[in-house]
């Protein structure tokens, strides 16, 4: 497993490091990357650099910083096992040039950690993780937790609305093979208003709307764990009335959860039912930490 990790001049960064640790990948290969975003015109920056010139001055402050944390992040990598190594990128955004350096590295995963910001400063902000969420074609790894050394597996949850691209993300899941997941739960929501709505426009379903869909959803997710089966976790199925962001909150919380994992879209009927509307948002403005899974093409 191949993966680009941003690494910025913050902790939270870092944390995308430990994440990985955690995880426990197979055949894991990461590439550290550093990227020092453009100031200056671009013209400016092909003229002959002068010593004593600020802007020359403040890219070597930005250098030496960047290094240092690269450093820091390589020897976190070393804690883990995990192999690494180190580069800086110059461009005119972050998103980008990981990207970039995803595609030159034909990585499987791009991973960066993310501020414990505001959800109003998350949308005014044109942050790297909503860039990364909107433009990545691979998958994505944002860490908003710090994983202590001491706690030897993750416990996650897996929120899918049984699209046809969410069950091509089920395969993705199990070729990233992350063996530190102890225990996963299948998460699926519909809200309570959708049930009058399939009585109204759906006449052909059973008086018993709500058990009927309950039971369509638990068969899907029992598909869903058997095909999961090779991760060799506890694998729990949960089905939840409730609005899908409420949902997932819940259940983050009352399975004592480190991990979200979402398929990047939806695109079936259920969608409208479930989670694959949110992954977004979730990226966005969410407080967990987050795998979001691209399908194979």
């Amino acid at each position: 497993m191949k993966a680009v990790v941003g690494i910025d001049v913050t902790q939270e960064s870092l944390h995308a490091v430990g994440l990985l640790g955690h995880l426990g990948f197979t055949a894991p290969q990461l590439q550290l990357v550093h990227v020092i975003e453009r100031l200056s015109p671009e013209e400016w920056a092909n003229r002959p650099r002068n010593a004593n010139d600020l802007l020359t001055q403040f890219l070597h402050m930005q250098e030496k910083e960047g290094q240092e944390w690269l450093d820091k992040a390589a020897a976190l990598a070393r804690e883990y096992q995990l192999p690494a190594e180190t580069s800086m990128k110059y461009g005119n955004t972050v998103a980008n040039q990981l990207l970039e350096t995803a595609q030159e590295y034909q990585a499987d995963l791009v991973a960066i950690g993310s501020r414990d910001e505001s959800a109003l400063g998350k949308l005014l902000i044109g942050s790297v993780g909503r860039k990364l969420a909107t433009n990545s074609p691979l998958s994505l790894c944002i860490c908003r937790h710090d994983m202590p050394t001491s706690v030897q597996t993750i416990d996650a949850v897996f929120a899918t609305d049984h699209s046809e691209y969410a069950s091509r993300c089920v395969d993705t899941l199990v070729q990233l093979a992350p063996r530190g997941i102890r225990r996963l739960t299948l998460m699926t929501a519909y809200p309570k208003q959708m049930v009058k709505t399939l009585r109204n426009f759906q006449p052909h379903v059973p008086a018993d709307v709500s058990k009927w869909i309950e039971v369509h959803l638990e068969q899907e997710n029992s598909r869903i764990r058997d095909r999961l089966s090779p991760l060799g976790c506890d694998i729990q199925s949960r089905i939840m009335i409730s609005d899908p962001d409420e949902a997932i909150d819940a259940t983050m919380r009352q399975t004592g959860s480190q991990l979200l994992i979402m398929g990047a879209q939806g695109r079936g009927f259920l969608e409208r039912l479930t989670t694959g509307s949110h992954t977004f948002r979730q990226a966005v403005t969410g407080k967990h930490s987050l795998l979001i899974l691209r399908a194979p093409h």
